[in-house]
C-alpha cells in the first residue's frame, strides 16, 4: 500500500529473490541491527532464509514505515489479531496503532 504523495524507490528487480517468512529474530547492537527471517518447521528449529543488516537510522525508518503500513491496512482492510500467548512469550507490549 502506498499513500499519495509518498516517495518510492524504484528498484531494478532483475535479481531480487522473494521469500516468505513466518519467523524472525532481531539482534541489536550499538552500530546496528540484524533481522534474520525464516519459516517455522514442525518439531525442528525454524529454517533460516535471509539475514538483513540495518543501520540504527534504517531500523528506525523501517519501524516507522511498517507502523504506517499496518495502520493503513487496519484502516482499509481489517484489524490484525496477535494471540495473547505470542505477545506474552516474547514479552511484547502492544499498543494499538490506529
Amino acid at each position: 500500500m502506498e499513500s499519495k504523495g509518498e516517495a518510492r524507490l524504484e528498484f531494478d528487480e532483475e535479481d531480487i529473490t522473494e521469500v516468505y517468512a513466518d519467523a524472525v529474530n532481531l539482534e541489536t547492537g550499538f552500530y546496528g541491527s540484524t533481522l534474520t527471517f525464516g519459516v517455522f518447521r514442525r518439531d525442528r528449529n525454524p529454517r533460516g532464509l535471509a539475514r538483513v543488516r540495518l543501520s540504527p537510522q534504517m531500523m528506525k525508518v523501517l519501524c516507522l514505515l511498517l507502523r504506517q503500513q499496518v495502520m493503513a491496512y487496519e484502516r482499509d482492510m481489517a484489524h490484525i489479531q496477535i494471540p495473547e500467548t505470542l505477545k506474552q512469550s516474547i514479552g511484547l507490549e502492544i499498543t494499538e496503532v490506529y
